[in-house]
């Protein structure tokens, strides 16, 4: 199941289903030219680590692989296992620390359920390409948390 838990984490990195963790910062700071007052609210958004060229390679690429051991199968992919080796913080779909969502990990076991049961109950899926933006991405409503805006046509045939 190396590969399935790949296409999870993948998920969940590209595409997490929390828009953010809420906080308030403890003192005066500045970031990135912005002065933020003491108990002011911030959203610590994962979608911006997750796409972080310093901890991903190629991170606007979809690449399951990113999360299989390099011992579980040779593949063409030059950073096979590379997000195996971050440190706590870089991928956090849930949160992290102790305000981390206790739910991730029931999340992770749901998901490779659907997927493993998906792929073997149905033949084939197809995608329509309908309920897509602009750019060519599922339309999401992004806040708090991301869902399909409608059908995005996904069609399934049954075994």
């Amino acid at each position: 199941m190396p590969y399935t838990n790949g296409i999870l984490r993948e998920t969940l990195r590209t595409a997490p289903p929390g828009a953010g963790v809420p906080r308030f910062s403890y003192d005066d700071f500045e970031l990135a030219g912005y002065r933020i007052p003491a108990n002011y609210p911030v959203m610590l958004d994962p979608r911006i680590g997750n796409m972080d060229a310093n901890l991903y390679t190629k991170p606007e690429q979809f690449e399951p692989l990113r999360w299989v051991p390099t011992k579980a199968k040779e593949s063409a992919c030059p950073f096979q296992g590379s997000a195996l080796n971050l440190g706590i913080g870089s991928w956090f779909p849930g949160g992290f620390g102790a305000h981390q969502c206790p739910g991730v990990p029931l999340a992770e076991l749901v998901g490779r359920m659907f997927i493993t049961k998906i792929s073997n109950e149905f033949d084939a899926w197809e995608f329509s390409g309908e309920g897509l933006d602009k750019s060519g991405d599922i339309d999401y409503v992004k806040i708090p948390v991301r869902i399909p805006r409608d059908d995005f046509g996904m069609r399934f045939t049954l075994n």
